[in-house]
Order: C-alpha cells, then structure tokens, then sequence
C-alpha cells in the first residue's frame, strides 16, 4: 500500500516538475506550495477516516437520561448502540479532513434524514464531536460533551 501510495505522489511530482520548466520560479514557487496543501489535505483525510474506519467509542449519551452507549464506526456505517446491546440509531457517514457527515439510515429518534455535519477531534483516545451543522436538536444534545473513550478490541475479536 505504501508503495503504491509513493508511486502515486512520485508521479505527480514528476508531472508538476517536467511542466514547471516553463513557468518563472514565483510561478513555481507557488504551484509546489499548493500542490504541498493539497497533498498535505488528502493525507490527513485519509488519516483521520483510517483512525475511525472499525473502531469504536463509548460514552455517556442523554437519550434523555443519562446512557451509556457505544458509537460503532463501521466502513461507511456508524452504529449508535446501547452498552448491554440492541442498536439505537445506524447512520451512513463520511469525513472529509476533520469533518463528519452522518445521515440517518434508520433507527428510534425523531431526527429526520437530512445530513448532518460535526467537527472531529481526537486526542488521547478520546474523540470529541461538536456540531457545524444539524437539524435534530435532540441529537446535538445527546452527544456526550466530555467526548467519548476509544473502547480497545479484546483479545477474542
């Protein structure tokens, strides 16, 4: 994979600076800071779908009282699941740097179907979503303000 990943930006590179021979060194200047972003930008966004793509983080949901529940990252599909079992809420989803979009697949609440968006942060095993965007306030209040724990896979699974 890694080779292929540094084959892949190899040949950009190679592509950018063949072509840059006619350009004035501000104009490359520029161009290599901007391919540098870019490449910096899709690095980080496969970096942060990889940290969440099968994991899962547990934490205190107010579904109105107080809950713990497990928030269960699948490949594209996120599972809102009690902690002694049974799934709540299961919502497709996708990031984008450090952006998640949900949308409600089905599941118990009233939220609707519309996407919703939240800013991703994780620092020491805890992952903390804030809402940018939502439509269900319920959901926006249900999610634990303190963040969530990264649950570690057990020896067996």
């Amino acid at each position: 994979m890694l080779k292929g990943v540094s084959g892949f930006f190899g040949n950009i590179f190679f592509h950018i600076t063949f072509k840059m021979r006619y350009f004035s060194v501000s104009q490359k200047v520029r161009i290599m800071k901007k391919t540098l972003i870019l490449i910096i930008t899709i690095a980080l966004s496969a970096s942060v779908k990889a940290q969440l793509a099968n994991t899962s983080w547990k934490g205190n949901f107010s579904i109105p009282d107080r809950t713990e529940m497990i928030l269960q990252f699948k490949t594209d599909t996120l599972l809102l699941n009690y902690s002694y079992g049974g799934t709540l809420e299961t919502m497709s989803y996708k990031i984008n740097n450090d952006t998640l979009s949900l949308r409600k697949l089905n599941g118990q609440s009233d939220c609707g179907y519309s996407e919703a968006t939240y800013k991703i942060e994780i620092k020491d095993k805890k992952l903390t979503l804030s809402a940018l965007g939502d439509d269900c306030v319920v959901r926006v209040d249900a999610w634990p303000s303190e963040g969530l724990e990264k649950v570690e896979p057990t020896s067996g699974s």
